[in-house]
C-alpha cells in the first residue's frame, strides 16, 4: 500500500509535449506576464518536489536549467496519458506530481494540500474547484505505470477513462484561479 505522499518521496513533472493547436505554437515558451510560462510553472513546482522533469515535444530542443528533459515513448501525440507514461517511467519516487506547463498560478502548496486529503490506499488524486476538474493536475503513485500502459496499448487514451478505471479521486481547492490554463493567443495581453 502507498505510504503518504511527501516532498522527499516525490518527482514533479511539467506536461509540455502537446501539439499546441489553439496557441499556434509551443505554448510552454510563449511569453506570459513578461516570462514563458513554462518558467512560471517550474518556479511553484520546483520547491514541493525532489526530482524534475520535463515532458516535451520531440521536436522541441529547449530545455529548463535543472529540470530533465524527456519525450513520450509513444509516436503520434497520444496525449497526457503518454506524458504520465514518459514521467512515471523516469521517476525515481514512490509518487509523481504532474502540471501542465500553461497553468502558471498554480498553488505554492499543491503537494501538500492533495497530501491532505490523501486516504490510505489511495493511488490517484487530481485537482478539482467547485467550477472544473483538472485531469492533468495530478498525484499519482508508481504502481499505476502498468495501467497506463495497458490502457495506451489498448488505444485508450482519454485521461478520465483511465483515471476511473484505476479508481481516481479528486482534491477540492478554493482558489479557482490557481488552476487558470493560457490557451489562447488573445490570453497572452495583460
Amino acid at each position: 500500500m502507498p505510504a503518504r505522499p511527501r516532498r522527499e518521496h516525490t518527482t514533479g513533472l511539467i506536461l509540455a509535449g502537446g501539439l499546441s493547436r489553439r496557441m499556434g505554437r509551443p505554448k510552454a515558451w510563449v511569453h506570459w506576464q513578461g516570462r514563458p510560462l513554462v518558467e512560471q510553472v517550474a518556479e511553484r513546482l520546483a520547491p514541493q518536489t525532489v526530482g524534475h522533469l520535463l515532458n516535451t515535444h520531440p521536436a522541441d530542443r529547449r530545455h529548463l536549467p535543472g529540470w530533465q528533459v524527456i519525450r513520450d515513448q509513444r509516436p503520434d501525440f497520444p496525449g497526457p496519458l503518454a506524458g504520465l507514461e514518459a514521467g512515471l517511467s523516469h521517476c525515481a519516487t514512490p509518487w509523481l506530481l504532474a502540471v501542465p506547463c500553461d497553468m502558471p498560478r498554480l498553488p505554492t502548496d499543491l503537494l501538500q494540500h492533495m497530501a491532505d486529503q490523501w486516504q490510505a490506499g489511495d493511488r490517484l488524486l487530481t485537482a478539482r474547484t467547485q467550477e472544473r476538474h483538472f485531469p492533468v493536475v495530478a498525484l499519482l503513485h508508481q504502481s499505476l505505470l502498468p495501467v497506463i500502459r495497458q490502457h495506451l496499448e489498448n488505444e485508450q487514451r482519454r485521461l478520465m477513462d483511465w483515471q476511473q478505471a484505476c479508481g481516481g479521486k479528486w482534491c477540492l481547492f478554493d482558489d479557482e484561479q490557481a488552476f487558470i490554463n493560457i490557451n489562447h493567443p488573445e490570453q497572452l495581453s495583460p
